[in-house]
């Protein structure tokens, strides 16, 4: 299986090659390859389904926190879509990178984080009586999407409002779906949009 995309778009590996992302150079690269992938294969859709199937148990290291004015969520994700000839589409959005100069685009940027809009919610602050740990919520869009952050060859994609525990190590939030820190985000109220039955 493999992925078929338009030439004139960039890969997050094209948007590292090209030195769009000052972390990743072309000789270290394979490094890091592993912590920010961009094969979009059978092999990383198996992980969102495992990660979508789990996403409601809550892992004590979140769970046990206490937020004190916004509410955090794990969200779930959109699994890949393959098509009849066997190709696998990443179900995610691209990130326009302006140029430096502030004229046109540069290119476009996948966004690694596969989030949906739905939601568990994991902790909520006292003051907040309508939610509760394990509620599950659709969140607006604007929280799960990835922003570029910079312009030109120093760009790179965020998600504003994701959020890692002390203990991850990573700089960034994981790409990984298997990730114990992968797709918490820090929301306020207003971002959540409707609460979910439960299933």
């Amino acid at each position: 299986m493999n992925y078929d995309k338009p030439a004139s778009e960039l890969s997050m590996k094209n948007f590292a090659n090209e030195g769009l992302e000052p972390h990743f150079q072309e000789d270290e690269y394979s490094a890091a390859e592993e912590d920010f992938p961009i094969v979009w294969d059978e092999k990383f859709n198996n992980k969102l389904k495992a990660y979508n199937k789990a996403v409601t148990e809550l892992d004590p290291l979140y769970s046990t926190l206490s937020p004190r004015s916004k509410i955090l969520v794990r969200v779930f994700t959109k699994e890949l879509v393959e098509t009849k000839d066997g190709v696998i589409i990443p179900n995610t959005q691209r990130v326009p990178i302006q140029t430096q100069a502030g004229h046109g685009t540069l290119g476009e940027v996948e966004n690694p984080w596969t989030y949906s809009t739905k939601a568990v919610v994991v902790g909520v602050p006292e003051f907040i009586k309508d939610l509760q740990p394990g509620d599950l919520v659709q969140l607006g869009e604007e929280p799960t999407r990835g922003v570029p952050l910079g312009a030109g060859h120093g760009a790179m994609i965020v998600i504003p409002n994701a959020y890692t525990h002390y203990d991850c190590k990573e700089m960034s939030p994981p790409v990984e779906p298997d990730d114990q820190h992968y797709g918490y985000l820090l929301v306020e109220s207003r971002f959540i949009e409707m609460k979910l039955p439960n299933e």
